[in-house]
């Protein structure tokens, strides 16, 4: 219906000829339900409007002062509409917004402006600015409250009187949104008058006209652009064109250098450039062609006895590392040379020291008694050095070491383990003035022969020419008394065992069975024949026994504990390990009703 209406108004007043079409005015103004709240702002003009120029003033409840300007932005075509809505909004409303604002909450008492800018005309209103209407002004037959207002179509300008700006809208229902974002009214016809007009122009290098022809050369030209009201205007342009220039700043400096571009260099440069204005007003581009050469610097390392004079005239005594000379180096900055001066002085030193046998001095004398030496001669330091030996020689000595041992074995200073007579072993060892001395072996063995000849009623010590003394086994290796002679006559039945003194080593032999035979048999003791070895042991203990009958064997330590116990044994050769730690045991061994005990040592 609202189309149509639009219709039949642009048959009536095809005719009407408004002559206004010369800036921006509302067109369309929505007060909906809730948020659905928009303004729409429409160009008639022929030209491009730039937005910015622009300013829409919200006026709250009849307040002289507005509340709210929103500054529009962006440029506007001829015949095109810009739509400011509630970020809120539905419906057709956001589809049409070009932007979206705050100034969009009025209600139907709230006058809105239009001003620009640039003049600051108000262009046109809605409502009455200072004024309160209450809840709405009247429109038509609708109010600013819950309507939608369109401009009408012969309305071409915008109108700051509200008594008749009133008469310039259609009122339509709350929120009907569909003829937002485009405006319809009728054309605006333009009279055009030609321009013209003179200018004096100066540039630099070019000049672009307003209607943009590029000119290089100076000279007078015409140039036809569009003036405000559509028509041409001619431009006449006396033109004079100057030129830019360039130039090298060629500069040579220590380390850094600070350019009239007020930045330091510390590197080459000829990239830099730095513009200044000409004589002729244009730009004058400098660029630097810069060489930085860089100052140097070492150190002067000296060595010298007592003193020495630098190259800055000065006598040093002591070392220094602090002094400095500067020179000019090859490419004309300064060479700084840093003093590292040693002053080493001449030493003496007294040397009290002993030797063996001989010594060689630094001269490659030798000495081999007693004295005093003196040396010169240039020190590490490069200065003399005077050095006094009091010198000790120490002779060598060759000694021998006598032993005799009643072992059957013999371990020596030198860690070997002898088991024989030896006179020829030697090692060297240092003596109390901490030299080399030869130390010769003298080793004896006096080994004592502890084998006895045994008969069932009597025992003999093979050992002759010894001291004898008989001992009861079966009653703790008890002296059987008076019996010191090299055979025993057993008194009674028992074990017994001989200890034997000879070239004063004392040893004890096996116990053996021995005593009165009341029934004259001759193989009353069944241990005569019985050999154990090695003895000392250290793992492996043999007991030989030629026609051994079956017999247990028990071994006691010291205080009489049982560690080994093995019975029912019947070999001739019986050999076993016994893994005891080292100390004295006894192995007893028990046959046909008799037994037998024999000290074992274990090292």
């Amino acid at each position: 219906m609202k189309k149509l209406l639009a219709l039949m108004i642009i048959i009536l007043n095809t005719i009407a000829v408004n002559a206004q079409c010369t800036d921006l005015f509302f067109s369309e103004y929505i007060k909906g339900s809730s948020n659905n709240k928009a303004l729409e702002i429409y160009n008639p003009t022929n030209s491009i409007i730039d937005l910015s120029d622009y300013t829409i003033h919200k006026n709250t409840n009849g307040n002289a002062t507005s509340s709210i300007n929103f500054v529009l932005f962006g440029n506007l075509a001829p015949g095109e509409v810009y739509v400011v809505s509630n970020s809120q909004a539905t419906g057709n409303i956001p589809i049409e917004s070009d932007t979206v604002s705050g100034l969009t909450t009025f209600n139907g008492d709230d006058a809105l402006w239009l001003q620009k800018i640039s003049t600051g005309d108000t262009l046109d209103i809605i409502g009455e600015i200072g004024i309160d209407p209450g809840s709405s002004w009247p429109v038509g037959t609708g109010s600013t409250l819950n309507h939608t207002l369109i401009r009408k179509i012969g309305v071409q300008g915008g109108q700051t009187d509200w008594t008749i700006g009133a008469t310039e809208w259609d009122a339509y229902p709350q929120d009907m949104d569909d003829s937002l974002g485009f405006h319809t009214t009728n054309a605006c016809i333009h009279s055009c008058f030609t321009t013209y007009h003179s200018i004096l122009v100066s540039a630099c290098d070019n000049y672009t006209s307003p209607s943009g022809l590029n000119y290089m050369l100076s000279g007078t030209f015409n140039d036809t652009i569009m003036n405000v009201g559509g028509c041409d205007s001619v431009l006449t342009i006396h033109l004079t064109i100057n030129h830019s220039s360039s130039s090298t700043d060629s500069i040579v400096a220590c380390n850094s250098y600070t350019w009239l571009d007020g930045i330091t260099y510390t590197n080459d440069n000829n990239t830099a450039t730095h513009t200044l204005t000409n004589a002729v007003g244009c730009d004058s581009v400098l660029t630097i062609h810069l060489t930085i050469n860089h100052s140097s610097s070492s150190t002067d390392s000296i060595v010298a006895c007592n003193s020495y004079t630098w190259l800055d005239g000065i006598t040093y005594t002591n070392d220094n590392n602090t002094a400095t000379h500067t020179l000019t180096n090859t490419v004309g900055c300064d060479s700084v040379i840093t003093l590292n001066l040693r002053i080493n002085l001449p030493t003496s030193s007294t040397i009290i020291t002993s030797h063996c046998g001989a010594f060689t001095d630094l001269n490659g004398f030798t000495w081999t008694a007693d004295t005093v030496i003196t040396n010169t001669f240039v020190a590490a330091n490069g200065c003399d050095s005077v050095q006094t030996i009091t010198l000790t020689i120490y002779e060598l000595t060759n000694t021998i070491d006598v032993i005799t041992t009643c072992e059957t074995d013999y371990t020596w200073l030198d860690g070997n383990t002898y088991t024989s007579d030896n006179n020829t072993a030697t090692m060297v060892y240092n003596d109390a003035n901490g030299c080399d001395s030869i130390l010769t072996l003298d080793l004896t063995f006096n080994a004592v022969d502890v084998t006895v000849n045994i008969t069932p009623e009597s025992l003999s010590a093979n050992q002759n020419n010894a001291t004898y003394q008989w001992l009861d086994c079966n009653n703790n290796y008890a002296m059987v008394t008076g019996q010191t002679g090299q055979t025993l006559a057993a008194p009674t039945i028992s074990s017994y065992a001989v200890e034997v003194t000879y070239n004063g080593c004392t040893d004890t032999s096996m116990c053996y069975n021995a005593g009165p035979n009341p029934n004259g048999i001759s193989d009353f003791n069944v241990f005569i024949q019985v050999d154990i070895f090695p003895n000392p042991s250290q793992t492996l203990v043999t007991i030989a026994w030629e026609n051994a009958p079956e017999f247990d064997l028990e071994i006691f330590d010291i205080t009489g504990k049982k560690v080994i116990s093995k019975n029912g044994i019947q070999e001739s050769k019986y050999s076993f390990n016994h893994k005891l730690p080292s100390g004295i045991y006894f192995i007893k061994i028990n046959a046909e009703g008799q037994s037998m005990t024999q000290k074992l040592i274990v090292n």
